[in-house]
């Protein structure tokens, strides 16, 4: 899988949660106010589980066929991302090695640029 189908993956189920989020909402008294809360942490959690499982997959797959680690690292992203969403009150735990890994990235590449080495 191509990290463009799991990003137009994502996004489109982002529309799809964002309007049934906007359904939910809107739709209702106050009194069913608890009951909307738990419609859209269901839904945040299915939006997580789907986005983690989709990332992961393309992990896995791409662990399998050999692929670059720069393209592997740019999963871990989205990946870290649905696990934020799917584990709610967890987000520290997840968003640091989510964070290392992209500074970690980001260094990388700028001192392989200073040197003037062509990445791969």
């Amino acid at each position: 899988m191509r990290s463009g189908v799991v990003v137009g993956l994502v996004i489109g189920l982002l529309v799809i949660v964002a309007l049934c989020s906007l359904v939910v909402i809107v739709g209702g008294h106050y009194e069913t106010l608890p009951m909307r809360q738990l419609a859209i942490g269901w839904l945040r959690q299915i939006l997580g589980l789907f986005v983690a499982g989709i990332a992961a997959l393309a992990l896995l797959l791409g662990c399998l066929s050999d692929t670059d680690r720069e393209r592997l690292m740019g999963l871990l992203i989205p990946f870290f991302a649905g696990m934020v969403l799917l584990e709610p009150g967890r987000e520290w735990a997840i968003t640091i090695p989510a964070g290392t890994i992209a500074i970690g990235l980001v260094v990388r590449n700028t001192m392989l640029a200073l040197r003037g080495i062509e990445q791969p």
